[in-house]
């Protein structure tokens, strides 16, 4: 606490205008009573700010509630309140920088409070800063270990860096501590779905809905998965209690609708597939399903209409010009039928292709680990002429071509894949470390950047950002990187060399990417 000054400055007493001992003191005890009314008087208006500021809020106007809450911090810095509270307001309002500064701010004060923590994290999170985001929420489930909502929150974060592993462990300790949660049991399962681990997925939603039985979008998952083991009775009566919880849910329907045709019960596939094509025009496929049910029933013209649209939206979607010429010979216009079947055939054979170049792609990838480049160069050749839009085949030869030193034509095939697949991190790393061997250190500074921020967790990408980001003088920040790979790999010794390399910046040390 710090004393009001008087206008002009600080106040001194001197000797020469000292006063006698009873005067002094009482003069410093109304002193001491003015500053504690002072900060008495602002701990007061801080705490009617922030009261006032939760009324707005509650009421839904956050800018006004930001407003309120910001005059608190400004009337008693120490109010804790007032920071945290701003930063829920500016983390809703999507001000991710903001809320971050405010939460910050609030730990000054108070370091040991598990809630800020947790807050600070989710605002990195919004700034995609997720292995912060992480640390932070560890520090709220050290200071709060009990806590099942910081723990499901931990394991979401710790799912979304793909630790899927710590991710489960968190989200079991959730569910202990909170047998109560229906949402943690619905995230347990969505991660043990994308794990492959269906039993135990279809546990985690049964668990989910007997806690909660009106959640639409866990009927609709337990339905999938049953569909996928081959169970259509269940999953027909779990897309249905989807689709009577949501109408509009369109993905209900349109599953519901699918599964009923597989089943042979025509009339109610048609049913769901018409209210399925009503909430979502453009979708082929609920069009194409439509159309077949129609045809089963014989209403042969209105099938060939919705056949003829999936064959629009879908002109690569083999089924549905089968089902349209089929269709066409039915009613007698056979060379429009012949068209069709046309196009199912040469669908046919771009699938049987595509299958032949997965088959040279995978042998090239083995080739490669082998070291016997030059072979696997000509698999993976092989694969782009049967199919020139296969992502990771253009991946793989470049790849060839950078060990093989061609870096210009290795550029061109990273290029390639990216644009086929714009988000896989893999590309950019190695686009990156071609782009670094031809001296285009800007570019691949760029490239190495998207490589880090589809994948935090990549130490060999962070590695390689280091020696770019060095390369073009920026050191500072190339040390910062290395030191993130290397936490996240300690034991690799190239990354430590390169570390020392950065920080002593030794003459003639070179960097390894």
């Amino acid at each position: 606490m710090s004393f009001p000054r008087e206008k002009g400055g600080e106040t001194f007493i001197s000797r020469r205008h000292a006063f006698p001992a009873q005067k002094l003191g009482l003069f410093l005890v109304m002193l001491l009573s003015s500053c504690w009314a002072a900060w008495a008087g602002d701990a007061y208006l801080a705490s009617r700010l922030v009261a006032e500021g939760l009324d707005l809020a509650r009421r839904g106007q956050m800018a006004e509630a930001a407003i309120k809450f910001r005059a608190a911090a400004q009337a008693d810095p120490n109010n804790v309140n007032a920071y945290n509270n701003l930063g829920v307001i500016l983390r809703r309002q999507k001000d991710f920088e903001g809320a971050v500064g405010a939460f910050q701010a609030a730990l000054r004060v108070r370091s040991g409070e598990a809630r800020i923590h947790s807050n600070l994290a989710t605002a990195l999170r919004g700034l995609g800063r997720l292995d912060e985001a992480v640390a932070s929420m560890k520090n709220a489930a050290s200071l709060d270990p009990n806590n099942p909502t910081i723990r499901r929150n931990l394991g979401l974060l710790l799912w979304q860096t793909g630790d899927a592993q710590e991710a489960e462990k968190e989200l079991r300790a959730a569910a202990q501590q909170g047998p109560g949660s229906a949402e943690v049991h619905r995230i347990l399962g969505s991660l043990l779905a994308g794990s492959q681990r269906s039993r135990e997925a279809i546990e985690e939603y049964r668990a989910a809905l007997r806690l909660d039985p009106r959640q639409p979008s866990v009927h609709y998952e337990l339905g999938r998965l049953y569909e996928a083991q081959g169970d259509l009775e269940h999953a027909v009566a779990e897309y249905r209690a989807a689709s009577e919880l949501d109408a509009g849910y369109f993905e209900a329907h349109q599953a519901l609708g699918s599964a009923l045709l597989q089943l042979g019960d025509t009339d109610a596939a048609a049913a769901a597939l018409g209210r399925a094509v009503e909430l979502q025009p453009a979708s082929g496929e609920s069009r194409r399903d439509l159309g077949i049910a129609l045809y089963r029933q014989g209403n042969i013209e209105q099938a060939v209409a919705e056949l003829r649209r999936a064959t629009e939206l879908l002109p690569d979607d083999s089924s549905s010009h089968q089902n349209l010429a089929r269709a066409l010979r039915k009613v007698g216009r056979t060379q429009e039928a012949a068209v069709a079947l046309s196009a199912t055939r040469r669908l046919n054979q771009r699938a049987k292709d595509a299958i032949r170049a997965k088959g040279y792609n995978n042998d090239g990838v083995e080739l490669l680990k082998q070291g016997r480049v030059e072979e696997a160069t000509v698999k993976l050749q092989y694969a782009l002429q049967l199919n020139p839009q296969y992502a990771d085949a253009h991946y793989n030869f470049g790849r060839a071509l950078l060990v093989d030193n061609k870096l210009d034509e290795a550029v061109s095939e990273f290029r390639l894949a990216l644009r086929l697949k714009p988000d896989d991190a893999d590309t950019y790393y190695y686009l990156g470390r071609a782009l670094l061997a031809q001296g285009q250190t800007a570019e691949a500074v760029d490239a190495l950047e998207e490589a880090v921020g589809l994948r935090s967790s990549d130490a060999a990408a962070r590695n390689a950002l280091a020696v770019a980001l060095a390369k073009t003088k920026r050191l500072q920040r190339a040390v910062s990187e290395m030191r993130i790979a290397l936490g996240l790999e300690p034991n690799n010794p190239l990354f430590r060399e390169n570390l020392v390399c950065l920080e002593q910046r030794r003459p003639g040390c070179v960097l390894t990417p």
